[in-house]
């Protein structure tokens, strides 16, 4: 009767021994490979652009481009209708921040204030070259 006991111990030690074996990981497998980082764009504000030199109207009354002192250009995208408010007083270009320490940038035309969505460096200013 010992035999068929030697079996079973046998078969469960294969068994056991075959489980752990596919539980192991490859050692000449190649690593995984991680998953891209995401990275984040800072965005541009007016703070840190050292102050608008000039400004032009954009094709839109959402769209205006800055130029700064070094004499690059960029242009800027606001949330809500802007440029139909310039008055002869022009515009102004503020960064604030809130209590968060999150910054927003902003456009002022006569008492109208304007959020800025975005800032992209460009070449040179878009159509409706309208100075001001």
């Amino acid at each position: 009767m010992r035999h068929p006991r030697l079996l079973i111990a046998t078969a469960a030690a294969l068994t056991f021994a075959g489980v752990a074996a596919a539980a192991e990981p490859a050692r000449n497998a190649a690593p995984a490979k991680a998953a891209p980082a995401k990275t984040t764009v800072k965005p541009i504000h007016f703070r840190d652009l050292g102050g608008v030199k000039g400004w032009r109207a954009g094709d839109k009354d959402t769209i205006v481009y800055v130029q700064v002192q070094d004499n690059s250009w960029y242009r800027v995208d606001l949330y809500e209708t802007c440029m139909k408010f310039v008055n002869d007083k022009g515009l102004r270009f503020i960064t604030e921040e809130i209590e968060t320490g999150e910054l927003y940038s902003k456009v002022i035309a006569d008492k109208y204030i304007c959020t800025v969505i975005e800032m992209t460096k460009v070449d040179a200013p878009g159509p409706r070259q309208a100075a001001k």
